[in-house]
């Protein structure tokens, strides 16, 4: 049985970030949607959507999304999947996701996102090897001022 949800989300996957291909958000995605969970408390419209999706080209190059684990049940679906790789100076990275969504005249609505951030902020250098640990203990990890963004 083909799974016009997962067909959607493979289709998603291929063009928005194999194929690097941003404009493909304003065609797989529906314009009133948003995508939550990337940030706490922050959903992305599809603008946002896309400048999100190329900060994450300038730091990572040859993104490959493999659904591990699929779901679907009456509107909604929800798919495991795992990210690779690899970063602007040649190391390979990788982390695990998820995401819930729902299908609105044939595009993404209302996604929500979980995906393994800290893992791979510490395999791109971001983060200290001992970032579990200072953070456990109430230490800050890190601290600096996000950029503007500019949108």
């Amino acid at each position: 049985m083909s799974s016009n949800y997962r067909q959607l989300l493979e289709i998603w996957f291929e063009r928005v970030w194999h194929d690097n291909n941003i404009d493909a958000i304003d065609d797989l995605m529906d314009f009133s949607a948003e995508t939550a969970g990337l940030r706490l408390n922050k959903a992305y419209n599809a603008d946002e959507f896309k400048y999100f999706r190329y900060q994450a080209s300038q730091l990572i190059n040859n993104i490959k999304f493999s659904i591990v684990d699929f779901v679907e049940q009456h509107d909604s679906a929800a798919a495991y999947y795992t990210i690779e790789g690899t970063s602007t100076t040649g190391t390979k990275v990788s982390t695990v996701g998820s995401v819930f969504f729902s299908i609105k005249d044939g595009r993404l609505a209302n996604t929500n996102n979980q995906i393994d951030f800290m893992p791979l902020c510490e395999q791109l250098g971001l983060l200290p090897n001992n970032w579990l640990e200072t953070g456990l203990q109430g230490i800050p990890i890190i601290k600096m001022k996000a950029p503007e963004q500019p949108i």
